[in-house]
């Protein structure tokens, strides 16, 4: 996000390269987060050595989103044009993601009137909550983890840089397609691990918003909020919140 944020930062080769290997690395693992891609996409021209470097990574960002997309979604579509069951994920029960979908695709309204109210209703706690930040497996939730968010915001909303801040539609574009990941999220789920007709939707955590949790803090860095706090001092309370925060739950 820095070559969108500084104009004196350049899409190089090396950076390109990272960006390509960590966004295959992360599809590889989950392939909901393949719409990061396109923000991509939306890089300032000026950020580029020149129209062929930037048309040829341009391309193959693209590429690589389309490859992405339909790894994820042609199995599931063909299963469904065919008639063929595919199964769903095992640990759901009774699942399947073909018969799913045929029942979203039968009832869209419904559907869509699920996933916004489970979006909606989960949203504070898996991107500012407890089960985002303070929630340690199966030792249970951070006695005040209400602390860890109130830090993470702090610096969320404060941090500031001479001369890096994202424009008006950078944000629009990170906040839609942040919204598209989490529809998602959703919706695989909904389709994988939740039996079919099912008026909830099952197997969503908090720990499926992480990948998304910075772009989407980048939104809430306003260029209004000016840190005059000396730099010393901001930067020795962001060394030392965390280790406190540590030092209290070991």
């Amino acid at each position: 996000f820095t070559v969108f944020a500084d104009k004196e930062s350049k899409m190089t080769w090396k950076t390109y390269i990272i960006i390509m290997v960590s966004m295959f690395v992360v599809c590889g693992i989950k392939m909901l987060y393949a719409p990061l891609l396109i923000a991509l996409l939306y890089v300032p021209k000026d950020r580029f050595a020149n129209s062929k470097t930037r048309i040829i990574m341009k391309s193959s960002i693209f590429v690589l989103f389309l490859a992405v997309m339909a790894i994820m979604l042609l199995p599931t579509l063909v299963s469904t044009s065919t008639g063929v069951e595919a199964a769903g994920d095992a640990r759901g029960g009774s699942t399947s993601a073909s018969g799913q979908l045929k029942y979203i695709l039968s009832n869209p309204g419904g559907y869509t009137k699920l996933l916004l109210s489970s979006i909606v209703r989960n949203f504070a706690d898996y991107t500012v909550g407890t089960s985002i930040y303070g929630w340690f497996a199966h030792l249970g939730p951070f006695s005040v983890s209400s602390i860890i968010t109130v830090v993470v915001m702090f610096f969320a909303v404060t941090y500031t840089k001479e001369g890096i801040t994202l424009t008006k539609w950078p944000r629009i574009i990170i906040g839609v397609l942040s919204f598209g990941i989490i529809c998602l999220i959703w919706t695989a789920l909904y389709m994988s691990f939740t039996p079919v007709g099912m008026g909830e939707i099952l197997g969503v955590q908090a720990r499926y918003y992480m990948p998304i949790i910075i772009p989407m803090m980048t939104i809430v860095n306003l260029p209004q909020i000016k840190n005059s706090i000396n730099t010393r001092i901001y930067n020795m309370i962001a060394l030392i919140a965390p280790m406190a925060i540590t030092y209290s739950m070991i």
